[in-house]
């Protein structure tokens, strides 16, 4: 049985016959405090809603009574926390539904249908696959998501690998999980983030390093106190995603489908690996690319890049924030656009993939200013595409 397979049996999704169109649908965020993550949710999940009137809820003791009355008037409900997506659950509303849950919290029993804010574990082993051929790679998780351990498990057997579990019931015990690992594996993941003090990153990341293993960690915190890669979310990707699912009118419990790949490159070096670096992009010595893990694909041993490319971002130009988005009170957005680039390095063709269409024009003509090294084939230039996320934002 493939992983895809096993994920399908796990996860039962139900379609309805059709969705609101843009015109009808009245898009509502229930959250319970304001921070950027959740402004990102709350843009990703409007963006899957083109055209749709949009509005967020504060969520607390003096507004909660007001709820029902919000609720009826809207079409596509997103629920960004546990204690929003309960009280929206409870309140029975006819509008599809979604929640966005910490995985640990998620309990689609009780809050309806849940997105966990959570990258795939696939994904996870995809990438500790594409960044070398690591054969033993321990798996320090929560202890109570043993279907997760269950699915890294069968992930890393596809990949020729054997999968080192460590479930842990907290974080004070990630540091200790850590210490029996080294000597058994040859690269870490940890996949738990909550509870963790910068000081325990560092002492994890000192000792995995003092042992030459590379740490894959599953936030961009990891990455930041000097890790080798994570496989993180993003919550505009993750907010487009609960998006459809409530459009849908998806049951269940899921795991976003894309994530985002961000590789230190200085840390690698000081481990002496050599990461792919055809796709994506680099700045700041962070190599970055969003993906659904089918495109993390291995070549040589320990990453080295195969002989066929495809087109990279030389020089980054910088976005115009579009007037018109600016008057219409939208102060963030994502487009994503394919370039095709001949093999001159020119840009031949752009397409718009997915996006705010207020942002659309603006992100074509911002592309004008990019430079690109062609993609290769046997190490001769060729035409190409490129897949790139622009993110608006003021």
């Amino acid at each position: 049985m493939t992983v895809r397979a096993f994920l399908a049996l796990l996860v039962p999704l139900a379609v309805s016959a059709s969705s609101p169109s843009a015109q009808e649908t009245h898009v509502l965020v229930v959250k319970t405090a304001d921070a950027q993550v959740i402004s990102d949710l709350s843009a990703g999940f409007r963006s899957a809603f083109p055209g749709a009137t949009a509005e967020d809820f504060l969520l607390n003791d003096d507004s909660a009574a007001d709820l029902p009355k919000h609720l009826a008037n809207a079409t596509a409900v997103l629920s960004v926390g546990p204690k929003a997506a309960e009280e929206v659950a409870r309140r029975k509303p006819t509008a599809a539904t979604i929640a966005c849950v910490p995985p640990t919290l998620a309990d689609p029993n009780r809050q309806g249908p849940v997105l966990r804010l959570q990258p795939p574990v696939d994904g996870i082993l995809a990438t500790a696959a594409w960044m070398g051929s690591y054969k033993r790679v321990g798996f320090i998780t929560d202890g109570s998501q043993k279907e997760r351990v269950e699915l890294a498990k069968v992930s890393a057997a596809t990949r020729d690998m054997t999968l080192v579990p460590a479930p842990v019931a907290s974080a004070r015990e990630v540091v200790g999980a850590v210490q029996g690992l080294m000597g058994k594996i040859d690269l870490l993941v940890i996949d738990v983030t909550d509870g963790l003090s910068l000081q325990d990153v560092q002492f994890i990341l000192k000792a995995a390093q003092d042992q030459q293993v590379p740490v894959l960690g599953t936030s961009e915190g990891f990455l930041k106190a000097g890790a080798a890669a994570a496989a993180a979310i993003d919550p505009r990707n993750v907010g487009a995603e609960a998006g459809k699912l409530a459009a849908a009118r998806a049951a269940g419990l899921f795991d976003p489908r894309r994530f985002r790949v961000m590789v230190n490159l200085v840390a690698t070096q000081r481990l002496g690996m050599t990461v792919p670096q055809d796709r994506g992009m680099v700045d700041a010595n962070i190599l970055t690319l969003d993906t659904d893990g089918s495109d993390l694909v291995r070549g040589a041993a320990h990453g080295k890049p195969v002989a066929d490319t495809r087109p990279s971002v030389v020089r980054q130009g910088r976005l115009s924030f579009p007037a018109a988005a600016l008057s219409s009170g939208v102060r963030a957005a994502e487009v994503v656009v394919e370039v095709t680039v001949k093999a001159n390095g020119s840009i031949a063709d752009t397409k718009v993939v997915r996006g705010d269409p207020l942002f659309s024009s603006a992100a074509v003509d911002s592309l004008k200013e990019w430079q690109f090294k062609p993609a290769t084939k046997d190490g001769a230039p060729v035409d190409g595409t490129i897949r790139l996320n622009l993110k608006f934002q003021r």
